[in-house]
């Protein structure tokens, strides 16, 4: 990380769910979900739908929740195996599917 793409739109939320794009090929979200024994964190799944990455519009499978192979890239607008794909517009914002569990990790790549 860092020598050939950089770390932008860092961003985060209370609850333990934060965020980052890797240069113009990756984004990762993150929820540390909830801790029965501090009582910290949060149940609920988090909805990042405006929330800004750097790829290029089209429709991204989440690779964290794939079971089994990962289709290649020009299927991933019906092929997804882990749910529906995660929908980005022309200026690199997630617009629809773009749901963090509590508890999990969404991550994209191209």
């Amino acid at each position: 990380v860092g020598k050939r793409h950089q770390v932008h739109d860092k961003w985060d939320e209370d609850g333990g769910i934060f965020g980052y794009s890797l240069g113009e090929v990756g984004f990762v979200a993150f929820s540390r979900g909830y801790n029965n024994a501090t009582g910290q964190g949060s149940r609920e799944d988090f909805d990042l739908t405006g929330k800004q990455t750097r790829l290029k519009e089209g429709h991204y499978c989440n690779l964290a929740a794939e079971r089994g192979l990962v289709p290649p890239p020009e299927r991933w607008a019906h092929m997804c195996t882990g749910g529906d794909p995660i929908k980005v517009d022309k200026e690199g914002r997630i617009m629809a599917n773009g749901t963090l569990p509590s508890g999990g990790v969404v991550a994209l790549h191209i």
